[in-house]
């Protein structure tokens, strides 16, 4: 073999072994650009976060977003197993970093992330290498975070990482304002605060021994439709929005509360069934048109109790809903 033969041999080794190196370009114009043209509505979230999630080669990592006690806790998730996916949160003293101007993210090695070891289950902890926390935010304020612990992103120098998630907070924080904050605003002041329906009860017979319904209401296929839709989902906190909706729906004409991630209580100040009609029906449209299903107007799953005509106590009245 002669010597331009091996030159060009050593070149052709030498291009196949760059080949094989994963590459590290994200689109994020062409990605906020179609996010753009996205409608308005609650699960906003997802559509960002699994943009996010191709862009920037994630292979495990959440969305957080605050709950009710503003908490920042996992809208939508990607790899992680179901223990550390409810478990994530931020701890308190990160925040106040997060929230400077010019902090656009945070990394934690191997020998620094024991303070968020109570925050994966055992065996992500143990396989878990290296964690970045990137704020989203909006006006200075964080609107959201991404906590990433896998992924090609997480092999990119510091500088590629600043200007990367300083694009990411601008960009996002103003998209997640537009498309999702903007529908919360019209639920200011409505608690998605889980209450005790036992409690709801014995409060509404003491104060008022007229006549009620209490309802039943299934959410599953609602929720599994969604699930399906949006990468990453979390039912647990999508029954927090849902309990805010329906809270503002019924306005003064009962209570409502969460049975569980994927089910309802209502009581209503009415014994005519064609009232509890109607609220279903409201129901489900509001549901159809804040997820934007494209399907059929969905129609929850219910089941109805007077009260006192079929059961005079909590206990009667849940039971006859259960059976």
């Amino acid at each position: 073999m002669g010597l331009l033969d091996r030159a060009m041999t050593l070149e052709s080794d030498q291009c196949a072994a760059v080949d094989h190196t994963p590459l590290f370009d994200p689109d994020l114009n062409t990605l906020f650009e179609r996010l753009n043209t996205t409608e308005k509505g609650l699960e906003f979230p997802s559509h960002l976060f699994s943009g996010i999630i191709e862009e920037l080669q994630i292979s495990k990592g959440a969305l957080l977003l605050p709950d009710k006690n503003r908490l920042y806790t996992p809208w939508s998730v990607e790899g992680f197993d179901q223990t550390t996916s409810r478990r994530i949160r931020i701890p308190e003293n990160l925040l106040s970093t997060l929230q400077n101007e010019s902090c656009s993210f945070v990394q934690f090695d191997k020998d620094e992330i024991e303070l968020l070891k109570d925050f994966f289950s055992f065996r992500e902890y143990s396989v878990t290498e290296k964690v970045l926390i990137a704020p989203i935010k909006s006006d200075n304020f964080i609107v959201a975070l991404l906590f990433i612990s896998e992924g090609l992103v997480l092999e990119q120098p510091g500088k590629v990482l600043s200007d990367l998630f300083s694009i990411i907070s601008h960009k996002a924080g103003s998209l997640l304002n537009d498309k999702r904050e903007s529908i919360l605003d019209k639920l200011q002041g409505v608690s998605s605060e889980k209450s005790d329906m036992t409690d709801i009860l014995n409060s509404r017979m003491t104060s008022d021994p007229s006549p009620f319904l209490l309802l039943s209401l299934k959410l599953d296929s609602f929720i599994t439709e969604i699930l399906k839709q949006e990468r990453g989902s979390i039912d647990f906190r999508i029954i927090e929005d849902i309990l805010k909706l329906v809270k503002t729906l019924m306005g003064d004409r009962g209570e409502v509360t969460a049975r569980d991630s994927r089910s309802l209580y209502v009581l209503l100040n009415s014994s005519r069934r064609v009232e509890a009609e109607l609220f279903i029906h409201q129901i489900g449209l509001s549901l159809s048109y804040f997820y934007k299903m494209d399907k059929a107007i969905f129609k929850p799953l219910w089941k109805m109790v007077c009260f006192p005509e079929e059961a005079q106590t909590p206990d009667e009245l849940i039971r006859q809903l259960e059976k």
